[in-house]
C-alpha cells in the first residue's frame, strides 16, 4: 500500500481526495499533525447499559456518557489510563485510508494516540467529526491544542514486503542494516514476517513523576545498561529501548515495525506508539521503542525486539527537512533530555 509523501498530499488536497478544516499545520515529510481539541473520560458505570446500541450518536456518546477534562494553555494533569478526545482537524478522505498513531515526541512519554476503528462507537475517517482514543502509561501534562498525533495516508492497494522481498531490498541497499558499525547482510538477519530487531544494550525505566513534552524528563527515568545477566522488570512497568541494529531506508520507502504477537514469549508488549520509520533522507540510526510490561520479565541484551517491513512511498520525500531524531544512536528520551552515555 503506497504510502502519501509530501508531495502527494499536497496533490491528493489539491484534487479534493483530501480536505481537512479549519486551516491545517503544515505537512511533515509524509503526515500530518493531529491537535487536540477536546479530552474526555468514559464514565464506564454509566456507559456500559448502552454498549452496542447503535442509536446512540459519537456526539450524544461523548456528552451523555463521557465526562470532559478541561484542557487549558498552560497544560492539565493527566494520570495513567485510557482517554477519548477530538482532534481540531476534520478530515475527509475520498478513496484514500488513513492511519492515526503518536507523535514520537509524545510515544516517549508513554502516550499512545490512535483512532477507534473496531471499537465501540464504531468511526469512520468519513466522518465529519472522528473519535480518537488517547492510553497513558505515565502521568503527562497535555495542553489543549497541543499535537500529539499524526495522521498517515495511503491509497488502500495492499503490497507486502514478503520476506524473499525484504532480502532483495537488503541486497540492493534499499534497506541497510548495521549492528555496532558492521554492515549485516542477509546471511546475518533473521526473516520471519519481517526482519527481525534485536533489542539494544541501554534501557530507560519510567520511576513515575509527571513528564511533559520539551522538559528534561530524566529525573523521571532510571537507566539501566544490559548484559547477559537478565534484569529484572515487575509487571506494569513502561521502559523505553532501542534497536541493537541501525537502520537506514532508501528514500522511497518507508519502514515500519510491528507490534502485536509478541507479547506470548517476551512477557512485554513493545508498544508501537510511532511505528513508522522514515527514509534516510528523514531518519537513521537505532529505532526507539516505547513498551510496558504485564507480566515480570527478565531482559537480556540482544532478545528478540520487534520486525521491520518496508513499505513504498507514492513518490520520494525528498524536500531535505530532517527528523530531530535523526543519526541517534540508541534508546533516546524527549529531545530536550537526550542523555549521554
Amino acid at each position: 500500500m503506497p504510502f502519501l509523501s509530501i508531495h502527494d498530499l499536497h496533490q491528493e488536497e489539491a484534487n479534493g481526495n483530501l480536505i481537512i478544516t479549519p486551516d491545517r499545520l503544515d505537512f511533515s515529510e509524509f503526515s500530518l499533525d493531529l491537535r487536540v481539541n477536546r479530552l474526555f473520560k468514559e464514565d464506564i458505570n454509566n456507559s456500559q447499559s448502552i454498549r452496542g446500541d447503535t442509536s446512540i450518536s459519537d456526539s450524544e456518546f461523548l456528552e451523555d456518557y463521557c465526562d470532559e477534562i478541561e484542557l487549558t494553555d498552560t497544560g492539565t494533569e493527566l494520570n495513567p489510563g485510557h482517554y477519548l478526545w477530538l482532534p481540531v482537524e476534520k478530515i475527509e478522505l475520498n478513496g484514500l485510508i488513513g492511519q492515526i498513531t503518536s507523535k514520537s515526541s509524545y510515544a516517549r512519554l508513554a502516550a499512545r494516540a490512535e483512532q477507534l476503528n473496531g471499537s465501540w462507537p464504531q468511526i469512520s475517517l468519513y466522518q465529519e467529526h472522528f473519535i480518537c482514543q488517547l492510553t497513558l502509561m505515565s502521568n503527562l501534562r497535555l495542553r489543549k491544542a497541543e499535537s500529539i498525533a499524526q495522521i498517515f495516508v495511503n491509497d488502500g492497494n495492499e503490497i507486502y514486503s514478503l520476506d524473499p522481498i525484504l532480502a532483495e531490498m537488503v541486497e540492493s541497499n534499499i534497506l541497510k542494516i548495521e549492528r555496532k558499525g558492521e554492515r549485516l547482510g542477509c546471511p546475518d538477519l533473521t526473516f520471519d514476517g519481517g526482519v527481525c530487531l534485536t533489542m539494544g544494550q541501554t534501557i530507560y525505566v519510567y520511576q513515575g513523576g509527571l513528564l511533559e513534552k520539551g522538559k528534561n524528563n530524566q529525573k523521571c527515568f532510571q537507566r539501566v545498561e544490559l548484559s547477559d545477566e537478565p534484569y529484572y522488570l515487575p509487571p506494569k512497568t513502561f521502559f523505553i529501548s532501542a534497536s541493537e541494529e541501525e537502520v537506514f531506508i532508501q528514500d522511497g520507502y518507508i519502514g515500519h515495525v510491528q507490534e502485536a504477537g509478541f507479547l506470548a514469549y517476551t512477557g512485554f508488549s513493545t508498544h508501537a506508539n510511532a511505528p513508522y520509520i522514515g527514509p534516510e533522507t528523514v531518519f537513521c540510526g537505532n529505532i526507539t521503542f516505547e513498551n510496558f510490561t504485564f507480566n515480570p520479565v527478565w531482559l537480556t541484551l540482544g532478545i528478540f525486539q520487534s520486525k521491520l517491513n518496508i513499505f513504498p512511498l507514492r513518490n520520494q520525500c525528498g524536500t531535505g527537512k530532517e527528523s530531530r531524531y535523526k543519526n541517534q544512536k540508541g534508546a533516546t528520551l524527549s529531545k530536550a533530555a537526550n542523555m549521554k552515555p
